[in-house]
């Protein structure tokens, strides 16, 4: 599952003045919350993405709405990464555990762990609404390896 961004086929990103202004909860295993921005969108508004999605997986392939994630960390900052959409995606409403399933999955990672959001007993789902905002909540996401499990929220709006 891709990041909320779009490729040229040289690979440059493009961003198209339209981002996602997101914020993250985590509890469980590990406690965690920040705000960021996700500016890596093809779209021309907010509506568009709404109605369209974040871009495709790869090019060519179908539309997909890819929860917003934080860029990569400078420093000694914690990596954050959510790789959970729903594709193909055909416009706003509110998506099942199976439906991102469906779409390849999805994982969270936190520095070095590794977590499943759609595992067997894990709970998911994400809403988007027509205005571009919406919501990722996942529950009891277990680890890769062993050990506690995760679970958060992910909210975002559309400005642009």
């Amino acid at each position: 599952m891709a990041a909320a961004s779009t490729s040229t086929p040289s690979g440059t990103a493009l961003s198209s003045g339209v981002k996602l202004l997101g914020s993250y909860s985590l509890s469980g295993a590990i406690a965690k919350h920040a705000s960021f921005v996700d500016d890596v969108l093809t779209a021309k508004s907010c509506a568009a993405v709404a109605s369209h999605g974040t871009g495709s997986a790869f090019a060519g392939g179908p539309a997909e709405f890819a929860v917003p994630t934080p860029p990569p960390p400078s420093g000694n900052a914690t990596n954050v990464y959510f790789t959970a959409g729903v594709s193909p995606y055909k416009g706003p409403g509110t998506f099942s555990k199976e439906d991102i399933l469906k779409s390849g999955g999805g994982d969270l990672t936190v520095g070095t762990a590794m977590y499943n959001p759609v595992a067997a007993r894990a709970t998911a789902s994400m809403t988007v609404r027509p205005d571009g905002s919406g919501s990722f909540t996942f529950a009891n996401a277990p680890p890769v390896t062993s050990g506690p499990s995760l679970s958060g929220t992910v909210t975002w709006t559309c400005s642009g």
